[in-house]
């Protein structure tokens, strides 16, 4: 067997405890004079989206949109 060349991993709530997408939108709102609530709300939409609520796209459409 040949040794791999690429290794592709889900690192969103798979290897952390964390959502990759949102962390890097917390980054972003570093300096927002919002950012505890915009990041409440990402936390929400994320919540709902992995129950299935909303889909994916809507998901990082209002996630973004913030």
């Amino acid at each position: 067997m040949q040794n791999p060349k690429y290794f592709i991993f889900d690192f969103d709530s798979t290897f952390v405890s964390a959502e990759g997408f949102d962390l890097l939108l917390e980054i972003s709102l570093k300096k927002d004079k919002n950012k505890n609530e915009k990041i409440s709300k990402i936390k929400e939409i994320t919540k709902i989206g992995m129950n299935g609520v909303i889909s994916i796209f809507d998901s990082l459409s209002l996630k973004v949109n913030l």
